[in-house]
């Protein structure tokens, strides 16, 4: 629409004139009639012709504070119990009139824009008029009842359902609202009235109470077919089953009380829950499975790992400790077929022939040279995002001439020797460092940038030689055999270690202990945890299975009427054993009020508890 199009739409200047003046009209007729309203009240107890209006109808007013929110409130109270969340009845509101906006942009005043009309709308303490009502009604689905003095009822449809929600709010000094409740209803639960259900005479006097609740009590179960209806309507509307038979169970248990009808129906649903919650958590989860399993397995690994070193160090202490001297050979020939199966023997390294010369050190000679280039590199983690240090061999070379184990300080050539065997198959050989050196990478600025684009930065080669020197100290664990004339030392056959260390024999030992000792440690810790989270897992389910027993004796008690039915609302599982006052509410147990955070409220109104009377169930 053009802005020459709109003008034309827009009312003339006389119009709008006139409106603000019939406007102005109306806010003096309403002051006029509020003052006349507080005038009537100051006659008559406050309460005035609405009162007595409300109460021939069996209702009464429950005031709201008039801040201008007192239609939120005052809705609020019928829908929920308590006007506390004005503010946010307030917000959806005008968000339902923001989204349907040619619905309500028609009625809104010509001289305010519709935007300005609903920014105002929002804010706290405006006063809300029809418009709000009408969006009130259709965004909860509800039927609004408003009561006005010496005025028809006039009922606001917010949906077409026949049994939807009714709330009814009155309508007073022109410019506040009120809640309008039971008369005897001075609960904190949500307002339940049906126009079919109110009194159309005024409110019974004592005497007709009092035959009434005698006729109640000669006929407790004669209830006729509508009221038998409506009151499993008002439940499922209440609590959402939809078993009709189940709450006509119910409600023949709670003699016909609505309130009670929906707590019990409230009390099964949140015990249903609960079974529920209890049959899923009953069954191991996945998560533990996994632990469990994982755990065992660790366990297992380090006990294999444990006995692989205890049967290493059990076979160190069973070794025979031989001397390297003349009597070696006598031994070697008394022995069964010349042959020690496990020994322990000490010398010297002494070369057989040629030894072998350092590329890198003058005047160091060997038996045993290896020889090693490694790459250090910086290698990007994608899942850190840190660089990492990598270390890579990329060539190694190891040479090995003939050598014996002579005793130390013995004369050339020696009066024995210990030819040793395939010395690089030992477990354990001890080589010494002779030379090391690193040589940084250089690079150029497009290297650089193209090793950090592929996330590898070369760091440098580093080169290493190591050496079996001649002259050092050697110690071999072994099977000493005798060959000919000449004595070796071979690897061990039954899957038994083969060692050429320099340290001495004692030092291995308390090496190997010392293994074997942090492994069983760490086994025992790994054991504990698993035994832990199994006891864990029994002690879990057992727990669960028996909550599951105590939750379905309870279902099944409330199921069948029994004393389930007056289960504390707090913990669900004892009798309820006192009565709240003033409120007079019994809801609780002794154990669970006792434990309610002090001044103690009632669970169910939240009203102060002045006093704790005992009740005694006979």
């Amino acid at each position: 629409m053009s802005r020459k199009q709109a003008a034309r739409t827009r009312p003339g200047k006389a119009e709008v004139e006139r409106k603000r003046d019939e406007r102005a009209a109306r806010r003096a007729l309403a002051r006029e009639r509020r003052n006349r309203a507080q005038g009537e009240g100051e006659h008559d107890g406050g309460g005035g012709g609405l009162n007595e209006q409300l109460r021939a109808l069996g209702l009464r007013l429950r005031e709201v504070p008039g801040d201008g929110n007192c239609l939120f409130r005052a809705l609020g109270d019928q829908l929920e119990g308590h006007s506390r969340n004005h503010l946010k009845h307030r917000q959806d509101t005008v968000a339902y009139m923001i989204q349907q906006r040619p619905d309500f942009e028609p009625f809104v005043e010509d001289d305010v824009p519709f935007e300005k009309h609903t920014a105002n709308l929002a804010q706290p303490g405006i006063f809300a008029g029809n418009d709000a009502i009408v969006a009130f009604a259709r965004n909860n689905q509800v039927n609004i009842v408003i009561h006005q003095q010496n005025a028809p009822l006039w009922q606001i449809h917010g949906t077409d359902k026949s049994n939807a929600r009714e709330l009814h709010i009155a309508y007073r000094y022109g410019e506040h609202y009120d809640s309008v409740r039971k008369i005897n209803d001075n609960s904190a639960a949500p307002a339940w009235l049906q126009m079919e259900m109110l009194c159309q005479n005024e409110s019974p006097n004592q005497e007709a109470l009092q035959a009434n609740g005698e006729r109640q009590q000669q006929q407790p179960k004669e209830e006729s077919q509508d009221e038998m209806d409506d009151a499993l309507q008002k439940v499922h509307n209440a609590t959402g089953c939809s078993d009709v038979g189940l709450i006509a169970q119910v409600l023949e248990a709670e003699g016909y009380s609505i309130e009670s009808t929906i707590f019990a129906l409230f009390q099964m649903k949140e015990l249903e829950n609960l079974r529920t919650t209890m049959d899923s958590a009953s069954h191991t989860s996945t998560g533990e499975i996994i632990l469990l399993a994982t755990s065992s397995a660790v366990t297992a690994i380090l006990y294999a790992v444990y006995r692989h070193k205890s049967k290493i160090a059990d076979s160190l202490k069973g070794a025979k400790k031989v001397t390297l001297d003349q009597d070696l050979r006598n031994l070697l020939m008394e022995a069964p077929g010349k042959c020690v199966p496990y020994a322990v023997i000490e010398g010297v390294v002494r070369s057989v022939k040629e030894s072998l010369n350092s590329q890198f050190v003058d005047s160091c000679k060997g038996v045993v040279q290896r020889l090693t280039l490694q790459e250090h590199k910086m290698v990007w983690n994608r899942t850190t995002h840190f660089w990492n240090n990598y270390e890579k061999i990329i060539h190694q070379r190891t040479n090995t001439v003939p050598f014996d184990l002579v005793p130390p300080g013995s004369e050339v050539p020696p009066s024995v020797a210990v030819r040793v065997l395939k010395p690089l198959t030992a477990a354990e050989l001890s080589l010494e460092t002779v030379y090391e050196r690193f040589h940084p990478s250089v690079q150029s600025l497009t290297d650089a940038i193209g090793h950090y684009i592929s996330g590898e930065r070369p760091k440098g080669i580093k080169e290493t030689e190591e050496m079996l020197t001649v002259g050092a100290a050697l110690t071999g664990v072994g099977e000493l055999v005798l060959d000919s004339s000449t004595i070796k030392l071979q690897p061990p056959k039954q899957g038994l270690r083969y060692c050429l260390i320099s340290l001495g024999f004692d030092t291995l030992l308390k090496r190997q202990e010392s293994s074997v000792r942090f492994w069983k440690v760490l086994t025992t810790l790994c054991g504990l945890a698993s035994c832990a989270l199994l006891l864990f897992i029994l002690h879990k389910q057992y727990r669960c299975q028996r909550e599951k027993r105590r939750l379905r004796q309870m279902l099944e008690g409330i199921t069948a009427g029994g004393d389930a039915t007056n289960a504390c609302v707090v913990c669900l599982g004892n009798s309820r054993a006192c009565v709240f006052l003033e409120c007079g509410h019994v809801c609780s147990c002794l154990k669970c009020y006792e434990a309610l955070p002090r001044p103690p409220r009632c669970p169910i109104c939240r009203q102060l508890i002045t006093r704790v009377v005992p009740l005694y169930n006979s």
